[in-house]
């Protein structure tokens, strides 16, 4: 089980969540540097047109998924497998 989910968000900022614990809980979500150097394996996507609340809720409904990475100006998401912790390696794109 994870410590953390994260949500990557290329371009714009990052986002992490507790992980998914049932119906009840409700994720709460930190920002962060950059965007994780490994985000691991993609569920889905890419989804087109999902704002950062969008994809937040496409994962959350996705017990597998533990963080997304966006491109933010294009309102794009793919949807991750990977636990992410706020201390794994981040990248910052210019």
């Amino acid at each position: 089980m994870c410590s953390f989910a994260l949500i990557v968000v290329v371009g714009v900022l990052v986002l992490a969540s507790p992980p998914h614990i049932g119906a009840a809980a409700t994720p709460k979500y930190f920002p962060l540097e950059g965007c994780a150097v490994e985000e691991g394996e993609t569920l889905s996507g890419p989804h087109r047109q999902c704002d950062v609340t969008c994809c937040r809720q496409r994962c959350d409904r996705n017990p597998r998924c533990h963080s997304f990475s966006m491109f933010g100006v294009a309102k794009v998401c793919y949807l991750k497998d990977r636990c992410i912790a706020p201390t794994d390696a981040v990248k910052v794109n210019k």
